[in-house]
């Protein structure tokens, strides 16, 4: 893997640790958040999957404004650590449920974001 990549795989890692903690401190129910990425010179960016515990949860945090406050803190956390929005402008954020994962692909992130 190329330096540039693994700087950047690390960036979305502190990012994802930093808002976990954030949303810890403010009761938001987020209980995992799962990347895909490439940062290969074809993809333009990644995306992001915030899962909660419940789907019920999912939806109140969509209806209301915890879903762009999420994106927004996520998307600051990358800025604030130099991430290249130049190279890899495109930060896609999406919402689901650690029920569904567990309902509908066998409780495997892989499986929910193949």
């Amino acid at each position: 893997m190329h330096p540039r990549q693994l700087e950047h795989f690390e960036k979305i890692k502190r990012a994802r640790d930093a808002t976990l903690l954030w949303v810890k401190s403010r009761g938001i129910p987020l209980v995992h958040i799962e990347h895909v990425a490439t940062f290969e010179e074809w993809d333009r960016g990644i995306e992001v999957w915030f899962f909660f515990e419940t789907d019920n949860q999912r939806l109140e945090c969509e209806s209301g404004m915890i879903s762009t406050q999420l994106s927004d803190f996520y998307r600051h956390k990358l800025q604030a650590d130099g991430y290249d929005f130049d190279a890899f402008p495109e930060i896609q954020c999406r919402m689901d449920s650690k029920q569904n994962v567990d309902s509908n692909f066998h409780g495997s992130y892989f499986y929910r974001l193949r």
